[in-house]
């Protein structure tokens, strides 16, 4: 039996694949989870953070409805990939505190029929040459030969569609989605950014906030991965945010802006990614300059 290696999850890769889309229904693998659940693998993108972002959901094709509970440590220290041949595994990234890289869900999901749960994990990319890759879940079988795309430089992502004046845009949980509206040097010395849930379904979408997770789960990482920035504090201990505290009914095209502050970047760093609760990372928002 082949020994599998554990390397570390910082590779330097500089190519881009392209991307299949977080949004996409067709998925690159499945496998079986428990209870009638499957576990979807839907995209793999290397972003500029030089990981590679894993695209997954959990669906439930049954006419019953799941519960599956989902503890944010055991599942993701039980999720890695192991390329052809068996020879390198590898598990999920870490940041710079230490935590896993992932959507970081925590809780008790009942799925109906047909609904779905989507999430995301980042991994350092596989070998150069490597064309399949196999992805092990917790309670799931194996999801074998899920395809690595050719390398090339640029190449267009399907996403969500963006507002107008958005400079980059997430997929929320069931349907929402956020943008990142504006970023702003303030005279305090913080990054203050605006962003926006919004609904841009023919539906009617109910989410709630809860005041201290959904600021404390909200961060951004500089351009390369190194160096990672949370929702900063006042004197008080308070975070510096719009404090939204509550559920919210979004009617079909409706809109809730809020803000937060944050360490200012590294100079010279021209691009960071957002990472907000439930949602895909918001990759590559342009950093404003700072004669500007």
């Amino acid at each position: 039996m082949t020994k599998l290696h554990r390397i570390l999850s910082i590779v330097l890769v500089v190519v881009l694949w392209p991307s299949t889309g977080f949004a996409q229904n067709q998925p690159l693998g499945i496998g079986k989870l428990q209870n009638g659940l499957v576990i979807d693998v839907m995209d793999l993108k290397v972003t500029s953070d030089k990981l590679m972002k894993v695209s997954f959901r959990i669906r439930n094709p049954t006419k019953e409805t799941v519960k599956y509970s989902v503890n944010s440590f055991t599942f993701a220290n039980s999720l890695y990939y192991v390329e052809e041949g068996g020879k390198f595994k590898f598990t999920m990234a870490k940041d710079g505190q230490g935590e896993f890289f992932w959507g970081r869900v925590n809780k008790t999901l009942m799925l109906g029929p047909d609904e779905k749960f989507e999430t995301w994990a980042k991994f350092s990319p596989p070998h150069k040459g490597i064309k399949h890759i196999t992805f092990y879940f917790q309670d799931t079988e194996p999801i074998e030969d899920v395809p690595v795309p050719t390398p090339k430089v640029g190449g267009e992502e399907s996403k969500p569609a963006a507002a107008a004046k958005a400079l980059g845009t997430g997929k929320l949980q069931n349907g929402l989605v956020i943008d990142v509206l504006d970023l702003k040097s303030t005279s305090d010395n913080f990054l203050r950014v605006t962003f926006q849930i919004r609904n841009p379904s023919s539906d009617t979408i109910r989410y709630g906030i809860n005041g201290f997770t959904f600021p404390n789960s909200m961060y951004y990482v500089e351009e390369g991965g190194k160096f990672k920035f949370s929702v900063v504090k006042d004197e008080s201990g308070e975070f510096l945010w719009g404090r939204i505290n509550k559920t919210v009914n979004f009617a079909s095209g409706e809109t809730l802006e809020s803000w937060a502050k944050f360490g200012q970047p590294h100079k010279g760093i021209k691009r960071i990614s957002f990472y907000f609760l439930d949602t895909e990372p918001i990759e590559d928002i342009p950093v404003p300059s700072a004669d500007k």
